[in-house]
């Protein structure tokens, strides 16, 4: 519900704003999960797949009003919050936190998690002027996760 009602109701908010302003630039979150079948993942994976849809959806909406809409879809990154989520499946699945985090990279073909710095500057590569022709798009910065 977070995933998709709050992506709905800040993009909202925020395009109200930008049309008085002559235009603007919306950067949506989304996962690798929303195009992958992940049979834990049911919810989530589907929560991303409609933010997606809502990037879609705007992006063509709002363009009248040279509002930009996109999204970045961080791979596994190297985080705190990744790294409990992973001891939890681990206990879960009987296996070590190290095992199991190594076992979760073996299938990224870049061989690495993604790093908050490279998500950081794939969205203010997507704010710059250097995008601003693009829109409706997905960045996947995920070192090839998806392709699986």
């Amino acid at each position: 519900s977070v995933n998709v009602k709050g992506v709905l109701f800040s993009l909202q908010a925020a395009a109200r704003v930008m049309k008085e302003r002559g235009g603007g630039k919306i950067i949506n979150v989304s996962s690798p999960a929303s195009r992958m079948g992940l049979p834990l993942y049911v919810a989530y994976a589907a929560s991303k797949a409609a933010v997606d849809s809502i990037t879609r959806c705007s992006a063509v909406a709002l363009a009248k009003y040279n509002i930009t809409v996109n999204s970045v879809a961080p791979g596994r990154m190297d985080t705190d919050m990744q790294r409990m989520t992973e001891e939890k499946f681990a206990a879960h699945s009987g296996a070590s936190a190290e095992s199991y985090v190594k076992n979760r990279t073996q299938d990224i073909p870049l061989g690495r998690r993604t790093s908050p710095e490279e998500v950081a500057q794939a969205v203010l590569w997507l704010a710059s002027s250097q995008a601003d022709y693009i829109t409706s798009h997905r960045l996947s910065i995920s070192g090839g996760l998806e392709l699986y």
